[in-house]
């Protein structure tokens, strides 16, 4: 009887540890999904739209620009991850 109930025990805990790897997995896909992607697309919007397009720059200046575009938003998304994290991490500390 004990050895059922231990059994139904570690399913029990072995599921929670899955949906909690599974959380950890979606979260960091979705981060490192921002860190590759918004850096691009921030780089090409700026560059064309923005520097060329509003602003009238020539093509190497509009690179330059682009570039600080892109260095600022992937320090915004590594900052969002570290926020992310600590306060996931604090969450955890509290409730435990």
């Amino acid at each position: 009887m004990a050895d059922i109930q231990d059994d139904q025990t570690f399913a029990a805990m072995n599921r929670r540890s899955d949906e909690q790897l599974s959380d950890v997995l979606k979260t960091m896909l979705g981060y490192s999904l921002m860190i590759i992607f918004l850096p691009l697309i921030s780089y090409f919007v700026s560059k064309n739209m923005i520097f060329e397009g509003v602003f009238m720059m020539n093509s190497r200046k509009a690179v330059v620009g682009a570039r600080l575009v892109a260095l600022v938003v992937t320090n915004i998304t590594i900052g969002m991850l570290v926020y992310g994290m600590g306060s996931e991490l604090y969450n955890r500390l509290v409730k435990s």
